[in-house]
C-alpha cells in the first residue's frame, strides 16, 4: 500500500519531536504556519527536513561529542573585553571572515570537499550497476546524487557566521599567553542548558573538534542520516512522484548545515586551546532586527559583530545579566589592587554574587 505524504510528514514529525526534545520542537514548531503555507505536499515535507533535521542530527542525543559536556567554561579577554561585557550584558560575537586564523576555514573546507566527494562516488557507482534497468528504478540514487551535487555547488558559498570564543581550561597559562595579554582576565561562565547561554534557537554552543577522524565521522554522520530518512521516507510512498523536483530544496536541509563547520573544525596542533564556541550564522546580506550588526575598529579595518543578550520575559525589556559565576586575574603586577577594583566593579555592575580571584601563575 502506498503511503500518502500527509502520513509520512506526521511520521516524522513525531520522530524530530521525541529526537530534539519537546521543548525545543515546540517553540521552532510555533513558526511553522509562517513558512509552511504551501499547497504542496512534496514542498511541505522539504519544509519539515530543512526545519528540524539540523537540529535532530546536532543533539545531544544523536551527537554528544558536539556539546560541552562541562557545567563551567573560560573566556579569556582584556580589561576592554570585560568591561563591555559586564557594562552591556552582553557576548560578542565576531565575524568569522576577520579571523586572527585564515588556515582555519581552508582547513576544513578540504576535509569537507575530500569526504563529500567520496560519498558522491559511492552513489554515482549505484547508478552505474542499474544503467541497464528501467528508469524508474534509477531516480532514487539519481535524486541522492543531484542531493550531493547541488551541495558540492554550494559547500564555498558559506553561510554569514558569528563566534565567540571559550576554553575548558581555567588559569591555563598558554591562554594567558594567546589571549589573555597582558592582565587579562578569564571570565568563568555557567554552561548549563537552562544558564541562558544556549536559550535562543538559532544559537548554538558546541565544541571544537580537533580529531581528524571524529571530523570525518561527523560529516558522514550528517550525510549518512539524511540519506537514511530519504530512503525510509520514499519507499512505497507519494513522494517517489515528486522525485525530480525535490533535489533543489532538500540540498537545502544538510547545505547550511554542513557549511558551518568550517568554523567548528580545527586542526590538532590547537587541541591545547580546549575550545568552545557560541555560534549564530545568517544569509550574506540578511539583517535581523533582534541582532543588528555593528562594528568595531580593528587593525587598520572595521570588524563586524553581533551581541548575544539573554532572553528577556515580554513584560520586561532590562537586559539580563549574563550567567557569570567567578572572574580569575591574570598574572599582573599589582594582584590585590585588580582584584579589588573589579570586585567592586562587578558589585556596582549587578554582578555581586561573582567571585573573583588572582591567577595561581605567577606574574
Amino acid at each position: 500500500m502506498t503511503r500518502s505524504i500527509s502520513e509520512i510528514i506526521q511520521n516524522r514529525r513525531h520522530f524530530f519531536r521525541e529526537q530534539i526534545g519537546a521543548e525545543l520542537y515546540d517553540r521552532l514548531s510555533s513558526h511553522d504556519n509562517q513558512h509552511s503555507n504551501s499547497s504542496s505536499c512534496a514542498r511541505d515535507y522539504c519544509f519539515l527536513l530543512n526545519q528540524y533535521y539540523p537540529y535532530a542530527v546536532m543533539s545531544r542525543k544523536n551527537h554528544p561529542s558536539t556539546w560541552t559536556a562541562h557545567k563551567k567554561i573560560y573566556h579569556y579577554t582584556t580589561l576592554s573585553g570585560l568591561d563591555g561585557m559586564i557594562r552591556n550584558h552582553c557576548i560578542w560575537l565576531n565575524d568569522t571572515r576577520y579571523m586572527n586564523d585564515s588556515t582555519e576555514v581552508q582547513y576544513s573546507m578540504d576535509l569537507l570537499k575530500s569526504v563529500f566527494e567520496n560519498i558522491q562516488k559511492k552513489y554515482g557507482r549505484e547508478i552505474s550497476k542499474n544503467t541497464i534497468r528501467d528508469s524508474s528504478e534509477l531516480s532514487f540514487p539519481k535524486l541522492i546524487c543531484d542531493i550531493l551535487k547541488k551541495l558540492d555547488d554550494s559547500i564555498s558559498k558559506r553561510s554569514h557566521c558569528f563566534i565567540a570564543c571559550f576554553s575548558h581550561n581555567d588559569d591555563d597559562l598558554s591562554m594567558w599567553r594567546s589571549y589573555g595579554r597582558i592582565s587579562g582576565f578569564s571570565i568563568e561562565f555557567d554552561a548549563k542548558p537552562n544558564s541562558g547561554l544556549m536559550l535562543l534557537p538559532d544559537y548554538t554552543l558546541s565544541d571544537v573538534v580537533y580529531n581528524k577522524a571524529s571530523q570525518e565521522e561527523i560529516i558522514i554522520g550528517i550525510i549518512e542520516g539524511f540519506i537514511k530518512i530519504l530512503t525510509e521516507d520514499f519507499q512505497e510512498s507519494e513522494l517517489s512522484r515528486h522525485l525530480h523536483t525535490m533535489a533543489f530544496e532538500l540540498s537545502y536541509t544538510i547545505s547550511p548545515l554542513l557549511s558551518h563547520f568550517p568554523y567548528r573544525f580545527k586542526h590538532s596542533s590547537f587541541s591545547c586551546e580546549n575550545e568552545i564556541r557560541l555560534w549564530h550564522s545568517r544569509n550574506f546580506g540578511e539583517h535581523k532586527a533582534n541582532h543588528p550588526l555593528k562594528f568595531r575598529k580593528g587593525n587598520n579595518l572595521l570588524i563586524p559583530y553581533i551581541e548575544h543578550f539573554l532572553p528577556t520575559d515580554n513584560a520586561s525589556s532590562k537586559k539580563k545579566i549574563l550567567p557569570i559565576t567567578k572572574v580569575t586575574i591574570g598574572p599582573t603586577e599589582h594582584p590585590e589592587l585588580t582584584k579589588t577594583s573589579i570586585k567592586e566593579f562587578l558589585d556596582a555592575s549587578g554582578y555581586e554574587r561573582v567571585e573573583v580571584v588572582n591567577s595561581n601563575i605567577p606574574y
